[in-house]
């Protein structure tokens, strides 16, 4: 049976997750979550790609990003879901499968829709009881996009949606 193609459109933002195989955890400790974002500054570079939110579960990884051509995501994901595949297991002696089925990527089609999505991916860990506060969650994009640090994470290119809403994520 094949797959169905991708929705790709040029000028979108999308919500892409990567679920791990069996539900294994991928993250085992503080170092893979930095090689994870370490591979993520290399190929958004490579790829041109902008990211607005990220969340590191032990077993998914959730990205808000940007292409600045839609054909470019699903070779940016081919290659942080490899090189991070092979960077486990090298480290873990293992062999196989680290990732489940290919990513899924959804399509944000308004600014409104992608602060949503930012606010979800960054209240993952609450939501898996990890954090009480999404701000405190080392491995998620919150508190470096509201305290403005690091050179991961882009602004966000909101039109319409104000600043303090962004910034203390109120509804």
């Amino acid at each position: 049976m094949s797959r169905t193609a991708r929705l790709l459109k040029d000028g979108s933002y999308y919500y892409v997750q990567t679920q791990s195989y069996k539900n294994q955890k991928v993250f085992k400790m503080d170092s893979d979550y930095e090689q994870y974002i370490k591979m993520l500054r290399k190929y958004k570079q490579r790829f041109a790609i902008s990211i607005y939110a990220y969340c590191l579960t032990p077993a998914a990884t959730h990205l808000v990003i940007h292409p600045s051509q839609s054909h470019k995501l699903p070779s940016f994901m081919q290659c942080m879901n490899q090189a991070y595949a092979l960077f486990f297991n090298r480290r873990y002696n293992g062999i196989g499968k680290v990732w489940g089925q290919r990513y899924k990527s959804i399509l944000i089609d308004n600014d409104h829709n992608l602060l949503g999505t930012v606010k979800s991916v960054e209240f993952i860990p609450v939501k898996e009881d990890r954090t009480p506060s999404p701000f405190g969650y080392q491995w998620s994009s919150c508190a470096n996009r509201i305290l403005g640090v690091g050179c991961l994470i882009d602004p966000l290119p909101l039109s319409e949606i104000s600043v303090s809403e962004v910034l203390l994520h109120k509804n």
